[in-house]
């Protein structure tokens, strides 16, 4: 009853509510020793699926599995209501389902419980509420069926949250935040490490927005892809001799004055320039190139990197006074991979905002499309992720949801393989399910580090000969 009354409050709550649906239904599953939860539109020929909430990420592609049962079960029931023992994940579980109108739309709400013991007492009448509740809050919050998105961090320092930045329910993303709310008011540098694509620069705009520079401008660079004399020119500014006289231009570390500049794959700032940088956040000067006099500058340097500075330091690739300065916080920003949980927030905020951007409304996800879309690992992160759902949103008919059959090959082909366990009519040749295990894993390591041998052997705690040799032995090509 008090999940309940939470989720009553949150109705009645403004449209600028701490408290996120998603957090509110996965306090009450791990109450009731784990679950996932699934809301579906029937309308049309296809149900779309407009809310999830999963305790184990496992369980957030199942929502094919769970609507065959609940269809299975409803012939059966005197009521558009009921509960059954059924599977969740291959496993054993307590299903409750219920067919209902809600704002003149048909709906399914369907309760999936593994560890549930119902003997005893039921959660079915709450759950019964739950499922109105749900509907009316959607509806009341945002406008229009679709799930409500976190717009403010709550606890600790205030984090105001970047355009577009999604934190989600993950376990990694809510202990990042934690130790980020603590890095809003220091006046020091920090770093940032994660893959490219985790959303890095999102996150360091958060904390701009969030502290006291908030007034002074945000500006971003990267350390890779230009030369060593351009690169300089690009931070620290130069003055170069043309017929009109001396031209002058502002490096972005004076342009930043004030403010926060994000330096993006800083372990790839030359030898040189890290001297220069050096000097810069010691003594606050930044000296142009080809020039002589000294500017001030008042900056706070947030440095975003792919891997640990530490092992560049000992191959004597990053000055190891460059690297402590930058690392006074650190902190480690999780891939997809790891918070797979947040999906599900990600896919909605992006097919909300791509629907805006083309101007059309698509009437969400089918369920096997989600369940696909779920059981992809994304390995080029936030923007493989955003690429596929523009595309998505652009192919769509208007006025129809995004089907299965407009997914590319790869995820369709993921879908087909987190689909395939191992049963009672596949062969238990130990020895050929190892083989073929193995084989998949060094495909997926392969297709992960984009076929760099090195990262893959790394992937699978493997050394690069002993890749090589499991390769020839699987008759695998890079």
């Amino acid at each position: 009853m008090q999940h309940v009354a939470a989720m009553s409050d949150w109705v009645l709550a403004d449209a600028e509510s701490r408290a996120t649906v998603e957090s509110l239904l996965t306090a009450m599953l791990a109450d009731l020793a784990g679950g996932a939860l699934f809301l579906l539109q029937l309308e049309g020929d296809a149900p779309t699926l407009k809310l999830v909430v999963a305790t184990d990420a496992a369980w957030l592609a199942c929502g094919e599995e769970l609507l065959e049962q609940a269809h299975r079960a409803r012939p059966q029931a005197r009521t558009e209501a009921g509960e059954l023992e059924g599977l969740l994940g291959g496993a054993r579980a307590w299903i409750f389902y219920r067919f209902f109108l809600a704002l003149e739309r048909p709906n399914l709400v369907i309760v999936a419980l593994p560890r549930f013991d119902p003997a005893g007492w039921s959660p079915r009448p709450a759950l019964h509420a739950v499922a109105d509740l749900l509907v009316l809050g959607l509806v009341h919050h945002v406008g229009h069926f679709e799930p409500l998105l976190p717009g403010r961090d709550a606890g600790g320092h205030e984090l105001q949250l970047a355009p577009g930045l999604v934190v989600g329910q993950s376990p990694e993303m809510q202990s990042l935040f934690t130790r980020l709310r603590g890095a809003v008011d220091p006046p020091v540098h920090l770093l940032l490490r994660g893959e490219p694509g985790v959303g890095k620069e999102l996150l360091a705009r958060s904390l701009h927005m969030s502290g006291p520079r908030r007034a002074g401008p945000f500006i971003a660079a990267t350390c890779a892809g230009a030369g060593a004399a351009q690169l300089e020119a690009d931070l620290f500014g130069a003055e170069v001799a043309g017929k009109a006289g001396t031209i002058e231009r502002r490096g972005k570390l004076a342009l930043a004055d004030g403010g926060t500049l994000l330096l993006d794959e800083i372990e790839r700032l030359p030898l040189a320039l890290q001297a220069r940088l050096v000097r810069v956040l010691r003594a606050g000067e930044v000296e142009p190139a080809g020039s002589l006099r000294v500017e001030r500058t008042d900056v706070r340097v947030i440095a975003a990197a792919r891997e640990p500075l530490e092992p560049l330091v000992a191959r004597g690739e990053f000055r190891v006074d460059l690297a402590y300065t930058l690392s006074r916080l650190a902190f480690d920003v999780p891939p997809l991979r790891r918070r797979l949980e947040d999906l599900p927030l990600l896919i909605q905020s992006c097919v909300n905002r791509f629907c805006h951007e083309a101007g059309k409304r698509v009437q969400g996800i089918t369920v096997d499309a989600m369940s696909a879309l779920l059981s992809y690992d994304y390995p080029g992160n936030l923007p493989e992720l955003e690429n596929l759902l523009r595309q998505l949103v652009y192919l769509c008919p208007p006025g129809q949801p995004i089907r299965l059959n407009l997914l590319p090959e790869r995820l369709r082909s993921a879908r087909l393989r987190a689909a395939a366990p191992v049963d009672s009519s596949s062969d238990l040749g130990l020895e050929r399910l190892v083989a073929s295990c193995e084989a998949a894993a060094i495909r997926e390591a392969l297709r992960r580090s984009r076929g760099n041998k090195a990262e893959a052997s790394r992937l699978l705690g493997l050394s690069r000969n002993g890749l090589a040799m499991k390769m020839e032995r699987h008759h695998l090509k890079s």
